[in-house]
């Protein structure tokens, strides 16, 4: 948006004035998705003189409207009811058929129509308008179609009057007639004068949710609509919409309205029949909304106790945890092992342990039910998995003891087994349990996203479930799903717990295991590019492997992930870890675009990369536009700007101390969650902040390391021995035993050691 079509936008008639005397343009293009002229704009601020300054000034008056909801000014005005306005632009030649946006756009009158204003489709009849202008593809309406939408009956009557097509056809995938849109809003009286206008009671609906003006009174369940419809012959077998249509009865039933169902069904309407709603049939419809009545209703005039869709009425009503219902339908002969259709489709069984209610489980079980029947084959699960995945252990007991499969795997890409959706919960009563019962602890993840029950543990952060599954034997070097999965150490390093990482590590975990086959990383690789400094750190200890043929592309790979996330500090801890000179220039394919770093002895910024042949700053002094305030300290004694003072031995000026979360000096450096590092002792040989003070602000509790004596605020005690403040740890990833924990202090070195 320019700053002439956000002056208007705001009705500032003497910026726009200024602006319009500066050169900018009155006829500057505007987003096409939903920006505005600023002619558009001027005329939504209601503001006369502002739309006569523009229109002076060259606007041009048909500038057409955004592709999906924008409008032209003379379609604003009309839409508003400014009369002024409108007459206004149509003096100055405003199309008065001007098309409308294509998704849910509407012309002039149209707008005026929507907005019951008579003078002004009065007004825009005289000009010429089209009072049968066709509605846009999408949800567009006619002038008539937008009055009856609006109970608007004096609307309706003028429209009419004027020759407004009563049977004008409903825009192509949302629309309806006016017969439509007036039984849908109950507006009986718009109905009866519709109706005696010769409007067609049964006009086909639009393609998608669409409904016949009797399927809308139905829907409404208006019962003195739906016998005034009746009565004008409406058609009670006309078809559903394409998508999403209901049948009658179906339209009845979601309605709620029992006395309507019955009329209908005492007309003789096929209760069978089905649109292609999300809800099912009338019957799974009226178990959805637990109406006993209504089912016994349906059910005793033919429906189809077993009629297939997305699930059958007794699984609609084992979902819904009505046992009632369930024993009704059993008794009407509804199958009770039915299989499981759709995407997450389930079984009757599956179903009731979804709702929860042990009661009807155990009736289903007492019934036949098969506890380890199959479930629908991309998105569902066993009867044992849904109860471990909603952590509710009475309900896996009670499957247990009915001889459910414990290593039933996973019929979907991402599904969990029993024991690795209660690992996942870190419910290791439930872990303990399933183990007993022969659980296979090292059961293969899903192939997409998939997880053993220790690698979904050490994701989750549960060190003490981490210990028990080592202690029953998980393989610590499980490899990764396919997709997007992770092997335990890597689970760890990504999430950033150091105490499990530690722990796995201990274990023989494979520092170097490759990352999964599609969206993987290598653990150094996960920790780099989430900001885990303290397990890179780590990782670099226990010996990944960052040199020789084949490593050097996931040390790169770590090196670049963390860039692209502004986590510097761990790139210069893995180029000193790797030995990099400070003065060799940084690769161009490492320089990501970034607003702060300071690399070595180069400077990068937004835009403005180091090249293989750029000079080191030791001999350049670095470019103006390279300074944004609060975004860099310069080094040594590189002459920058006139406003930014060099940083040889003055203290920082205010505003580089402000604005940053990252601080990178000489060889020292900070960083948001990044405790002290190992080889970098903070200002060693640095005395720019000795003497000057860190501002309160900048300490948010666990994200800054505070430096030297500097006194920084009365809730952050001076840390002279560049100790880690409290809190600055990830919660659960320490183990008791590791040796910077100590009352929350780092080494006397100030050191980063495992």
């Amino acid at each position: 948006m320019t700053a002439l079509q956000t002056a208007a936008r705001k009705g500032d008639i003497e910026l726009v004035q200024l602006l319009l005397k500066a050169g900018a343009d009155v006829n500057a293009p505007t987003d096409e998705h939903d920006g505005d002229t600023a002619l558009q704009a001027a005329a939504k601020s209601g503001k006369i003189e502002l739309v006569q300054c523009l229109l002076k000034a060259g606007a041009d008056v048909d500038a057409p409207a955004s592709f999906h909801e924008g409008r032209t000014a003379l379609q604003v005005a009309a839409g508003q009811g400014d009369v002024e306005i409108v007459r206004l632009l149509l003096e100055a030649g405003a199309d008065v058929d001007g098309s409308p946006a294509y998704s849910a756009g509407k012309t002039a009158i149209q707008e005026a129509a929507a907005n019951g204003n008579i003078e002004i489709v009065q007004l825009l009849l005289e000009a010429g308008a089209d009072v049968n202008d066709m509605p846009t593809v999408e949800m567009g309406l006619t002038a008539l179609q937008a009055a009856a939408e609006q109970g608007n009956v004096n609307m309706v009557r003028f429209l009419l009057h004027v020759g407004a097509d009563v049977n004008a056809p409903p825009g192509e995938d949302a629309g309806f007639t006016a017969l439509q849109a007036a039984a849908g809003q109950d507006h009986i009286g718009m109905v009866q004068l519709l109706l005696e206008s010769g409007a067609d009671v049964n006009a086909l609906p639009a393609n998608k949710r669409g409904r016949t003006a009797l399927q809308s009174a139905a829907e409404g369940g208006n019962i003195e609509m739906v016998r005034l419809l009746l009565g004008a012959r409406a058609d009670i077998h006309a078809p559903p919409a394409d998508e999403n249509g209901l049948t009658l009865v179906e339209a009845a039933v979601f309605g709620g309205n029992i006395e309507l169902v019955k009329l209908f069904l005492d007309a003789n309407a096929d209760v069978t029949a089905s649109g292609d709603g999300d809800e099912g049939i009338a019957l799974q419809m009226a178990i959805f909304s637990d109406n006993i009545e209504m089912v016994q209703v349906l059910l005793r005039v033919g429906a189809d106790v077993n009629a297939p869709g997305h699930f059958t009425a007794l699984q609609a009503a084992a979902l819904r945890g009505n046992i009632k219902l369930v024993q009704l339908l059993i008794k009407a002969g509804a199958h009770l092992n039915a299989g499981a259709a759709g995407y997450r489709g389930k079984t009757v069984l599956q179903a009731a342990v979804k709702s929860g209610s042990a009661k009807l489980v155990q009736f289903l079980l007492d019934a036949g039910a098969e506890v380890n029947a199959p479930p629908g084959k991309i998105g569902g699960s066993t009867a044992l998995q849904v109860a471990a995945k909603q952590d509710d252990i009475a309900m896996v007991q009670l499957l247990l003891r009915a001889k459910a499969d414990v290593n039933a795997p996973p019929t979907y890409k991402d599904g969990r087994t029993a024991l690795q959706a209660a690992a996942k919960h870190g419910n290791i009563e439930m872990v303990e349990l399933l183990l007993k019962e022969g659980a296979n602890v090292n059961a293969s993840p899903g192939y997409s996203y998939g997880r053993t029950a220790l690698q979904v543990a050490a994701e989750v952060g549960n060190l003490e479930l981490v210990d028990y599954l080592l202690d029953a034997n998980a393989d610590v070097n499980m490899p990764a799903a396919h997709i997007a999965g992770v092997t335990a150490l890597q689970a760890a390093s990504i999430k950033g717990y150091f105490g499990i990482a530690l722990r796995l590590l201990k274990n023989q975990a494979d520092v170097n295991a490759p990352g999964a086959v599609e969206h993987g990383r290598t653990a150094l690789e996960g920790a780099a590019e989430h900001g885990r400094i303290d397990l890179v750190q780590l990782l670099l200890n226990a010996g990944v492997d960052i040199h020789g043929e084949g490593k050097d592309v996931h040390y790169e790979r770590a090196i670049k992930l963390a860039l692209k996330e502004g986590h510097h500090a761990i790139v210069r801890q893995l180029r000193t870890y790797r030995g990099t000179s400070r003065n060799t220039p940084i690769p161009e394919d490492d320089l990501i675009l970034s607003d702060r770093f300071l690399l070595d002895d180069n400077i990068t910024s937004a835009e403005y990369p180091v090249l293989e042949e750029y000079p080191v700053l030791n001999d350049y002094p670095v470019p103006d536009d390279q300074l944004v305030q609060g975004s860099h300290l310069v080094l040594d004694n590189h002459p920058a700007s006139d406003d930014y003072p060099v940083l040889n031995n003055p203290p920082v000026p205010d505003g580089h101390l402000a604005l940053s979360d990252y601080f990178v000096l000489d060889d020292n450096m900070t960083l948001d969650e990044c405790p002290v590092l190992d080889q970098y002792r903070v200002l060693d040989e640095y005395p720019v902040l000795n003497d000057y003070p860190v501002p309160g602000d900048q300490l948010v509790q666990g994200s800054h390391i505070v430096l030297d004596n500097n006194p920084a605020s009365d809730s952050y005690p001076v840390l002279n021995n560049h100790l880690v403040p409290y809190d600055h740890f990830v919660l659960g990833g320490y183990p008791t035993d590791y040796p910077v924990l100590t009352d929350h202090l780092g080494l006397e070195d100030n050191t980063f050691h495992a």
